[in-house]
């Protein structure tokens, strides 16, 4: 797997992650007027074990721990980008310089290892 794919895969996993994370929050919001069988809670299911997979995916080539760290960043990142985007939020400084350090540590855990530092099963 190169590094261009195994990224495009987090990314997969991230925006998975984020979606069924604003989508079952849109849903227990909602559950009061909508009732608990709904789309969004469908979609929940059919998404939530597909970013499972995705992370995986990864998780097999680029480490657990590394890639923990992407998707909790990118989980992070993602609500926020939501959150400014559909809600219409304002940050402040101090959320607008972290938001860009997270930014900058997902693109350095992408850079992954060499194959000598990886052990062949």
């Amino acid at each position: 797997m190169t590094i261009g794919f195994q990224v495009l895969v987090a990314l997969l996993s991230v925006s998975l992650f984020v979606y069924c994370d604003y989508t079952i929050t849109r849903w227990v919001e909602l559950v009061n007027t909508e009732g608990y069988w709904t789309w969004r809670l469908l979609l929940a299911l059919i998404a939530a074990p597909l970013g499972a997979v995705a992370f995986g995916l990864v998780a097999t080539k680029l480490g657990l721990a590394a890639v923990s760290a992407f998707v909790n960043t990118g989980i992070v990142v993602g609500g926020v980008v939501v959150g400014i985007v559909i809600r219409g939020d304002d940050l402040t400084v101090w959320q607008k310089s972290g938001l860009v350090l997270g930014v900058v540590a997902m693109c350095l855990l992408c850079v992954g290892r060499s194959k000598i530092d990886v052990a062949n099963p």
